[in-house]
């Protein structure tokens, strides 16, 4: 961290593997190999990518936490793979917003700028350092967060996170 306030807009918070963070500016590339293959984006098997990497590697997470399962399984799934979330598990808004953070095509990817703001996180009450996550206890109308132990609390990270990345990146 920047700045010891996580909830100072200034803030500039690295999530990465340990040894691997980078700076990065817009429109660089990267070309060479690190972390986990369950996390790499189709532009990562190429070797050559950029920011919306950190947004596929969000998305396998969150697609996760809605289906107990990572999404690929390898290169080619990653690839070829069409993706598909239960119903029962996500509401529509939430399969898009899923589906949107592990588009394929990089260029169609949603943005960490995008994500941050995307409708079915803004239903997820705010949460700071000031406030412990006991606050995602109250009841709240986040649609399709009540299928899944844990899920509001949940949803508030990946928020965070996206609400992080989205200050540094875009």
């Amino acid at each position: 961290m920047s700045v010891k306030d996580i909830s100072n807009a200034d803030n500039r918070i690295f999530l990465s593997d340990f040894g691997t963070v980078v700076e990065l500016a817009q429109g660089e590339r990267l070309k060479s190999t690190c972390g986990t293959k369950v996390y790499w984006s189709p532009e990562f098997y190429a070797m050559s990518y950029g920011l919306k990497v950190d947004v596929w590697a969000v998305g396998v997470v969150l697609f996760g936490l809605l289906t107990g399962r990572f999404p690929f399984n390898g290169e080619k799934d990653v690839k070829t793979k069409a993706l598909k979330l239960p119903k029962a598990r996500a509401p529509p808004a939430g399969e898009e917003l899923t589906l949107g953070l592990l588009e394929k095509d990089e260029k169609k990817r949603f943005d960490a700028a995008r994500s941050k703001d995307h409708e079915w996180l803004k239903a997820v009450p705010s949460v700071t350092p000031e406030e412990p996550m006991q606050k995602l206890d109250e009841p709240t109308n986040i649609e399709g967060f009540g299928a899944m132990e844990g899920s509001k609390t949940a949803a508030a990270s990946w928020s965070i996170a996206l609400r992080t990345l989205g200050r540094t990146r875009s």
